[in-house]
């Protein structure tokens, strides 16, 4: 059991076993404690995944956000100074 996909399939069987006495339901909780184990697991290790990815598209060190010089962080303080620089009061 190793994706997401597996581990639903799983659940969806142990849940056809309840319903066809195979099992008790006290016996289909400890294996469903496994199961979200498992699930946890897997969705650590996506996000993981997905993560390391981002930062390798991301300049800078791992573990640091970047540091965009230049942008612009505060509101202009005049209508002329808003539409000379385009701001248009929409985030």
């Amino acid at each position: 059991m190793g994706t997401a996909e597996e581990i639903s399939q799983s659940s969806q069987a142990l849940l056809q076993k309840v319903a066809s006495g195979k099992i008790t339901p006290s016996q289909a909780r400890d294996i469903h404690a496994m199961l979200e184990a498992q699930r946890k697991i897997v969705e650590t290790e996506s996000f993981d995944t997905r993560l390391r990815a981002i930062e390798q598209r991301v300049p800078g060190e791992p573990g640091k956000a970047p540091c965009y010089w230049g942008r612009r962080t505060r509101r202009p303080d005049t209508r002329s100074e808003s539409q000379e620089h385009g701001w248009t009061g929409q985030p």
